[in-house]
């Protein structure tokens, strides 16, 4: 058999375990959610905003029978959902497709990184795998959320930057240019993703390997869509931030131990780690190692084999995004948790790092660093292992978030169903959306006496119930407050209706 005959024969294979590892990835995920993908209060914007599109609205969400355009969240998740709804998919079958198709296909971008950086099926086959066993990941694609999309396109555009690099002209330029920018479209903090590539781009056109005028067209092209998008939302709302307010914030104590343990977590169990020296003596141990790895391999000149540059590419864009993720908190929004799906970009971006390098490692015969990556990847890949039962069992049992069986059983939606209210005020709004199939009002918050007394004035009105599930939060003004002068129509279950003095029942 000739080289071209085996090169051809070698391909066929790849590409087969990618269709098969995408195919795998849809079912499971499909699997994995049968009483439907994960609902949460994001999700709400995201499906409100695509049925408010195609309804003529535009892209927003009825906020309190006032129309409140999408500023807080980019467009590009609502955008595919509306245009599976104008082919005929429910919203909800539509968030679970569009997350099956993305585990699918972040399964097949991971092998094709770690293959184009290493030239091994092995390891490409490892990152295949890795993938779709990795409880977080699992965690993360089961709700209907834009970050397994982002995911997606952050690993294609990577893709699409190391081709860049490799063999620069105007084509690839448009391909990278365009990914970054749908990944901005998804995620704010895809800023961040641009910013990076746009740096490594720079450093090697100051080092004569790439044009600068192919540098100017990726940031105009990645930079447009942002800079569109941003005038449209301060042109309609006033605020190209989304409502967020600039103010300084150090993120609790609390929350950064949060971030280490999840961190922790992908490694070995966080909860075995009772105190704050250990967890971050742990921390501090991972982060070295993969650090003084990558700093020994890629301190060597390994060639000019396709795809060294990946490495580089993952960890300045995950640097960045980690940056720019406590950057947010600290200034817009100290509630943003360092969970899983907050850190689910650097999660598979840190698995595709020690994959390279340790197959760089082997191909450069530097023996140690490239066995403590491969290592590290394999400690990794069999806490996920561990991890996986346990996530199959609780995905499958029920629902997440509002599609939990606590929600679709629940009297006081059911009530609001039956009842059809012209006008409802509630202390969970979600709930009315996805239970009750309605729009409503949020209940005022502590100190908010105008919104305070508008809630009574409407509630006066025929058809205004107040619906008010399990208990009100501190947020809130108090229940007393609330139902002051209402009368109790229901007391249910899981919470109860009130209705004023106009509708009051004898």
């Amino acid at each position: 058999m000739s080289r071209v005959d085996e090169r051809r024969q070698g391909a066929t294979v790849n590409l087969a375990l990618l269709f098969g590892a995408c195919c795998i990835g849809i079912a499971l995920l499909l699997w994995v959610t049968p009483k439907g993908i994960g609902l949460y209060y994001d999700s709400m914007t995201y499906f409100e905003s695509a049925e408010n599109l195609l309804a003529g609205l535009g892209l927003g969400r009825v906020a309190c029978e006032a129309f409140k355009p999408l500023t807080r969240h980019p467009p590009l998740y609502s955008l595919l959902l509306a245009a599976l709804n104008a082919s005929g998919v429910a919203l909800p079958i539509a968030g679970r497709l569009v997350s099956g198709l993305a585990l699918g296909l972040t399964s097949v971008l991971a092998g094709a990184s770690v293959w184009r950086g290493t030239r091994s099926r092995l390891l490409m086959l490892l990152a295949l795998v890795w993938v779709l066993v990795s409880a977080p990941v699992l965690n993360v694609f089961s709700w209907a959320m834009s970050e397994p999309l982002y995911v997606v396109l952050s690993l294609a555009a990577l893709l699409a930057i190391d081709a860049l690099l490799a063999s620069p002209g105007p084509r690839v330029v448009l391909v990278a240019a365009g990914l970054a920018a749908l990944a901005f479209l998804t995620r704010y903090v895809g800023v961040l993703l641009i910013l990076g590539c746009g740096l490594l781009l720079a450093r090697e056109a100051a080092r004569h390997r790439f044009s600068w005028r192919d540098l100017g067209i990726f940031f105009v092209i990645a930079c447009a869509p942002m800079a569109i998008w941003l005038a449209r939302c301060l042109a309609v709302a006033g605020n190209a931030t989304g409502g967020r307010t600039l103010a300084y914030n150090p993120p609790e104590r609390g929350l950064l131990r949060q971030g280490a343990d999840t961190v922790i977590g992908w490694f070995v169990p966080a909860e075995a780690l009772h105190s704050e020296e250990s967890a971050a003596t742990v921390l501090l141990a991972i982060a070295l190692i993969v650090t003084l790895v990558y700093v020994a391999l890629r301190s060597r000149r390994l060639g000019n084999a396709a795809g060294t540059g990946l490495a580089d590419l993952h960890v300045a864009t995950s640097l960045a995004y980690l940056a720019g993720v406590l950057g947010s908190i600290m200034l817009f929004d100290s509630t943003t948790p360092l969970d899983d799906r907050i850190l689910i970009p650097t999660y598979i971006s840190l698995g595709i790092v020690l994959l390279i390098l340790a197959g760089q490692g082997m191909r450069a015969r530097l023996v140690l660093p490239a066995i403590v990556a491969l290592v590290a990847f394999l400690v990794l890949a069999v806490r996920q292992v561990g991890q996986l039962g346990d996530a199959l069992v609780r995905l499958r049992a029920d629902g997440q978030g509002y599609a939990a069986a606590r929600w679709v059983q629940s009297e006081v939606a059911s009530r609001l169903e039956e009842l059809d209210p012209t006008t409802i005020y509630t202390n969970d709004l979600t709930a009315v959306y996805f239970v009750s199939h309605d729009h409503a009002c949020g209940i005022p918050t502590q100190y908010a006496e105008d919104d305070l007394t508008r809630m009574r004035d409407r509630l006066q009105e025929k058809g205004s119930v107040l619906a008010i599930f399990g208990l009100v939060s501190s947020e809130f003004m108090p229940l007393e407050r609330l139902t002051d002068g209402l009368s109790v129509v229901e007391t249910l279950a899981d919470g109860s209706l009130y209705i004023g003095g106009m509708d009051a029942a004898p």
